[in-house]
């Protein structure tokens, strides 16, 4: 590992983080994401919306329950491509809840780099369909071309690679200064190290300053916070391929207003590893390969760049979308229809009981309802 983040720097000093987050998580050999175990569930690093249940599965299955005839009516095939599937688990109920109204898509694209991943997810998948229709149209796609169908998202923006930025107005070096890491000693321990911004990320943050500013929380000095230079570009290539269909989006992040909000000074930069969140930052970059590194998605800028794009676009807090999408129909048919209970009670079952507080989790406002957001750019 330590010839591997020397070999990072080659002739360098210095890289930026986002650099060394590319190579703490992708790294074919040592990235986080190609190890060998479960990186999701009780016996990974952390849980994510699939393994709540199959609530998020239903929702984004009926999505493309009513999407598919718009396409197939225009002479478009109905495909399904999901961006960092997981341990598979999304894809395996989204296609079981399409399978029970009948309709399967022309293919499934599972768009995952790690070997192990796609290991991981051809056995869930297989087990999860029980030999269904479905799965021989499972497919792990090296190169991605023109597509019309459903595009999923999920967790997945929030591990592209980010900048971290400073705000000093008053430094020699500033108004913005980017941290990136340098090797420190004979033996090349990484450290922090600080200079002045590229023109590229000093124009995104003295914009973002700048708004902040207007709506009358201007950033004090020393205001800290991440740029993801990956999410335009990986917009523009999603508009490139998508010739018809939608794109949906579950994230955790913030609009502008919340994520470049004078109250949040120090970034949402964070690691995660053995169901621990990790906020200090030299635990971040000593142990590479070992930690789920993540900032949260700025959803003004993805929304945004949709719009540009041509896209008709909508976003939503994860509660709302999940109420506007009918899930409280769907909990009372699965949980509560026709078993005799008084208004108001609940589920008396281990299992029922265990599907509502995953309910709970996905829709309330102290845990994910709130903290995710869905966006939803669409163009036919």
């Amino acid at each position: 590992m330590q010839a591997a983040v020397k070999a990072l720097f080659g002739a360098d000093p210095w890289i930026g983080f986002d650099r060394f987050m590319a190579f703490a998580l992708l790294d074919p050999e040592h990235g986080f994401y190609s190890q060998a175990g479960p990186v999701l569930g009780d016996d990974g690093h952390f849980v994510t919306a699939p393994l709540l249940g199959d609530w998020l599965a239903r929702l984004i299955a009926q999505q493309a329950i009513d999407l598919a005839p718009q396409l197939r009516a225009l002479n478009h095939c109905f495909a399904i491509r999901e961006y960092g599937p997981g341990n598979g688990r999304l894809a395996a109920d989204l296609l079981a809840g399409m399978g029970r109204q009948g309709l399967w898509p022309d293919r499934y694209e599972l768009v995952e780099a790690s070997a192990a991943r796609q290991a991981e997810q051809a056995d869930v998948l297989t087990s999860g369909l029980g030999g269904l229709s479905a799965a021989t149209r499972l497919q792990w796609p090296k190169t991605m071309g023109p597509f019309s169908g459903l595009m999923v998202a999920n967790e997945f923006l929030d591990a592209l690679p980010v900048r971290l930025f400073e705000w000093q107005p008053d430094h020699p070096d500033g108004p913005v200064l980017e941290w990136g890491l340098g090797l420190a000693g004979p033996v090349g321990r990484l450290q922090w190290q600080a200079r002045a911004a590229e023109t590229e990320l000093r124009e995104q943050v003295i914009a973002r300053a700048q708004a902040a500013c207007e709506r009358g929380l201007g950033w004090r000095s020393g205001h800290r916070g991440e740029w993801c230079p990956g999410l335009r570009p990986w917009v523009q290539t999603v508009s490139q391929q998508l010739l018809a269909g939608e794109v949906l989006v579950v994230d955790y992040g913030y609009e502008a207003y919340e994520l470049d909000h004078c109250d949040r000074p120090f970034g949402t930069l964070a690691g995660h590893s053995g169901h621990r969140r990790i906020d200090d930052r030299e635990e971040l970059i000593n142990r590479p390969g070992t930690i789920d590194l993540t900032a949260h998605v700025n959803f003004t800028e993805l929304a945004q760049a949709f719009f540009e794009e041509g896209f008709e676009v909508g976003l939503h807090t994860q509660a709302a979308w999940m109420l506007d999408q009918g899930i409280l129909d769907q909990a009372r048919d699965l949980l509560f229809e026709g078993v005799g209970r008084a208004a108001g009670a609940v589920p008396s079952d281990r299992a029922a009981l265990a599907q509502l507080s995953q309910l709970q989790m996905l829709l309330g406002d102290s845990a994910m309802g709130q903290s995710f957001m869905v966006l939803s750019a669409r163009r036919l």
